[in-house]
């Protein structure tokens, strides 16, 4: 059993949403059993499995904008223009805005006006709002699990893996903008559904209001095989497949996402729900290893790894459908197709998330000798390829129709590279 006490002392000034500016959340109701038990069911098979509920830990970066981008700030953000677009550089021309106008170049003067420097001044970009009744996101995992011997070196197993997560997080903006029709340079006006800012005694906000919601919630169920062989007579290896399915409508940075779903005071919670971004249906690897025999110490090893793609939005910036300001909003469902060079055709199924990137494949080699001294010592001398097929791994492509490069794709995953050899030694004791 864990107990999980949540403090963080940040002082609500100028924030209506506490009655008293000294106080803070404090949330000490976080009690996390851990259950586990392994059965031996015939001396050569057992079940397994587990039950534990985990509460997240203290991000500063959570709640940092509370003191940072408040009402009032010392230094703070601004995006000019208010409504999120100038609309000189989408007719090619420069920027209209006065800040910007004629050129890519600050009218600083302005600048020092709006916001004089050193200043303790109104935040004229986005504010964050503490809340009085925020807690603190965990995750239940429940396991199940099955091994059996099928040899003296050799088992298979599967097992099953649930999760549920509660009380994440979620961006909810209190002074939301609506847009006065659904293209991308139509204007932006704001409002203020709570009246802050009479309750407060000041102008108008001309940006975003954010608070916090722990409203979301994340679902992940898979299955998971494997057979290994323990090293022995020369040799070992294993083989694991994962087939699983995760979604939500928390899907971002697990921090701060914004609910890109909201319509005035509507959350539309139900419109965010789907196919979560690290959402792998399968993944599948194999690895294996030998020492040749009659060889005097050549040794031989390979990892080959699969996985499928994983899901992004069809979408279109040029419109705001739901007149909220926000993108992306998703297209129908259907086929699409990019064009230009290596562009790709995918299946939307619509909504958030409906249409799923390019898979991954990466096969790795390793060929050293090894040396044996007395006792336990071996120095071994060993080359490396990596990417043996020269694989060419993306991340997904832009999904936005407006984009240039829509569903071209364009950059590598991370850690995918083409192919390459190092080689190195390695002592052993």
């Amino acid at each position: 059993m864990r107990y999980d006490l949540h403090i963080a002392p940040i002082h609500a000034f100028f924030n209506p949403l506490f009655d008293d500016p000294d106080a803070y959340p404090i949330d000490k109701n976080n009690i996390a059993p851990r259950l586990g038990f392994a059965y031996d069911v015939s001396g050569d098979s057992v079940i397994r499995g587990g039950f534990g509920r985990f509460y997240e830990r203290l991000w500063v970066n959570r709640f940092e904008n509370f003191v940072r981008r408040g009402v009032y700030a010392s230094s703070f953000e601004i995006d000019f223009p208010l409504d999120d677009i100038d609309p000189g550089p989408s007719g090619g021309m420069f920027p209209t805005h006065p800040l910007l106008v004629n050129g890519p170049v600050l009218n600083r003067d302005l600048l020092n006006q709006l916001v004089p420097p050193g200043s303790f001044s109104r935040n004229l970009g986005a504010v964050w709002l503490d809340t009085p009744e925020r807690p603190v996101a965990h995750q239940d995992s429940l396991t199940f699990g099955y091994e059996r011997e099928l040899g003296p070196q050799i088992s298979f197993g599967v097992d099953y893996v649930h999760l549920w997560g509660r009380d994440l997080p979620l961006r909810y903006n209190l002074n939301p903008p609506v847009r006065a029709g659904t293209s991308r340079t139509d204007p932006i006006t704001r409002v203020d559904f709570m009246g802050l800012a009479d309750q407060l005694g000041i102008e108008p906000f001309s940006s975003n209001v954010y608070i916090i919601e722990n409203n979301a919630s994340s679902q992940y169920d898979g299955l998971n095989f494997q057979i290994e062989k323990r090293y022995s007579n020369s040799w070992g290896g294993r083989i694991a497949y994962s087939i699983g399915y995760a979604r939500g409508n928390n899907d971002g940075d697990p921090n701060d996402e914004l609910n890109i779903a909201q319509v005035g005071a509507d959350r539309n919670l139900d419109m965010l729900w789907g196919p979560s971004t690290y959402d792998r249906r399968h993944l599948l690897t194999a690895s294996a290893q030998t020492e040749l025999p009659g060889t005097g110490g050549v040794t031989l090893s390979a990892v080959a790894r699969y996985m499928s793609g994983t899901p992004f939005t069809i979408h279109d910036s040029n419109f705001d459908p739901n007149r909220n300001g926000l993108s992306p909003d998703p297209l129908s469902l259907g086929a699409y197709s990019g064009t230009g060079e290596n562009a790709i055709r995918v299946d939307n199924a619509g909504g958030l998330r409906g249409a799923y990137g390019p898979d991954y494949f990466q096969l790795d080699l390793r060929i050293g000798y090894r040396f044996r001294a007395e006792g336990q010592q071996t120095v071994d001398v060993f080359g490396e390829l990596f990417n043996v097929t020269n694989r060419v791994n993306f991340v997904n492509p832009s999904g936005d129709r407006r984009s240039g490069n829509f569903l071209v794709p364009t950059r590598l995953l991370a850690g995918g590279y083409p192919r390459q050899f190092q080689a190195g030694i390695r002592y052993g004791f």
